[in-house]
C-alpha cells in the first residue's frame, strides 16, 4: 500500500524502447529465479519477446503449458515487470499458431535437459532424487 492509501504504483513517465527491454530482459528473468519463482523463470525462458510499443510487451509462447502458466500469472508478472523497469508496462502473452515454431519443438526430455543446464536448483533436485539425464 502506498502512503496515500492507494495500492496502485506510480511510475515516472519513462520512455523505454524495445531494445531497452530486450537488453535487460535476461536480468529480469534472473531476478525471478533469484526470488524463487523458478516456474515463471522457466516458462518465460521458453518464450520470445515479440514486440513492445505503447507500454505493452507482447510475448510469444511456443508451448501451451508455458502460455497457460504465464496467462494465469499475467497480473503479477505485469506488476513485477513494471517494478523492474520502473515504468508502466502491460504484459500480453499469446500462444503461437505458426507451424514453423512447432517444427523445431523439442521433446519433453530435451526440454528438461535444457532447463537443468540453465537452472541450478532444478539440477540439484534431479541430482538429489536420482533422476538421470542421458547426455
Amino acid at each position: 500500500m502506498l502512503p496515500d492509501g492507494s495500492t496502485q504504483e506510480i511510475f515516472p513517465d519513462k520512455t523505454l524502447s524495445f531494445d531497452d527491454v530486450k537488453t535487460d530482459w535476461p536480468k529480469f528473468l534472473k531476478s525471478l529465479e533469484a526470488a524463487g519463482r523458478s516456474s515463471l523463470y522457466s516458462s518465460l525462458s521458453l518464450c520470445e519477446l515479440e514486440k513492445f510499443s505503447d507500454g505493452v510487451l507482447l510475448v510469444k509462447c511456443k508451448r501451451s503449458f508455458a502460455y497457460e502458466l504465464l496467462e494465469a500469472e499475467a497480473f503479477s508478472l505485469t506488476q513485477d515487470i513494471s517494478k523492474f523497469f520502473n515504468a508502466r508496462i502491460h504484459l500480453d502473452v499469446f500462444l503461437s499458431k505458426d507451424k514453423a515454431d512447432f517444427a523445431t519443438d523439442k521433446t519433453p526430455f530435451e526440454q528438461l535437459k535444457d532447463l537443468t543446464e540453465k537452472n541450478k536448483m532444478l539440477r540439484k533436485l534431479i541430482d538429489e532424487f536420482g533422476a538421470e539425464l542421458a547426455m
